[in-house]
This record gives structure tokens, sequence and C-alpha cells, in this order.
């Protein structure tokens, strides 16, 4: 089963990030994250603090349903969250990905309640990277072409990797 763990959403803060001498010391997303975590916080799950992840990102844990999770969060334009099934390779065989796939429908209703954020859309990591691959080619070979857009509110799903690029909904 393939998992949409990577998000692709648009905000409308400001960018946060710190920069020294022409190099960029703290990266953006930190008041991403925050509202992120305070969500989770209000709807009663227990989070970790929020840490700078190397030098691009910020993430924390949460646990859902008894089992912790990793959010990341990365970019600007558009934002990347990578969600991650903390339990152990055994764990996950014997338990299955109903939680995971719990954690990520917290998510994305997390995400959705926040007035921030826009134009949400999941994607398995397969699809992620081939879009990765396909832009890079593109911009390689010939001018970029408008992307497709895909309505808000589409929550992750368990997908199979589809010729059209394993993205879709419930």
């Amino acid at each position: 089963m393939h998992l949409q763990k990577f998000a692709l959403f648009k905000a409308s803060l400001p960018d946060d990030s710190v920069e020294e001498g022409g190099d960029i010391t703290v990266p953006a997303g930190r008041n991403l994250i925050e509202s992120l975590s305070q969500r989770f916080k209000e709807s009663g799950f227990p989070v970790s603090a929020i840490s700078q992840h190397s030098f691009y990102g910020w993430s924390f844990e949460a646990e859902i349903e008894n089992r912790k999770f990793w959010f990341l969060i990365q970019g600007g334009s558009p934002w990347l969250l990578i969600v991650r099934d903390r339990r152990s390779v055994l764990r996950r065989v014997f338990d299955g990905d109903a939680a995971f796939l719990a954690a990520l429908k917290v998510c994305d209703s997390t995400l959705q309640a926040l007035g921030h954020i826009s134009g949400i859309e999941w994607l398995t990591q397969a699809a992620y990277k081939a879009r990765g691959r396909a832009k890079y080619q593109q911009g390689k070979k010939q001018p970029k072409a408008a992307e497709p857009t895909r309505a808000s509110g589409t929550p992750p799903t368990e997908a199979g990797d589809h010729a059209s690029g394993a993205r879709g909904s419930l």
C-alpha cells in the first residue's frame, strides 16, 4: 500500500527565515510548523517541542491513536510537509496502516482548518519524486508549462502508484 504522505501547499504567512552575511541561518517555516503543532495540541494530541531540521526545515512529533508520527515542513513555494510513521517496521507489519492513515486524515483536517494554508495536494513519495524529475527534465528541454491544479480539501489516501502519479482522494 502506498500512502500519500507528502503534502504540497501554499501559505500566506510572512517569510520568517533569518539571513546573516547573505546566508540563511534559520530556515523559513517556523511560523507554519508552530501553527500546525498548536492545532494538534488544541485537538488533544500530545506533541513534542519544535526543532530545526538541518538547515532547511522544522519538525515535531505528535502522538495519534497511541502511536508517534513525525512532521517536517520545508520549502517555500510550494511548501512541503512530510509525515512519517515512527513505529518500528515490525510494529507496522503487525498493526497495518490504519493508524498512519488516521494520522494523515488528522493532519489534512488540521491543515484545512488553518486559514493561511491553501491548495493542499497529497502525493505518494513516488509521485512527489516523479514530479521533481519531470520539472527538472522540463526545465532542461523546453519552457515550463503551467502545472495542473487541484482543489484543496482532498485528504490523503491509500493509493497504488497509478500512471497518473498516484494522486487521489479517499
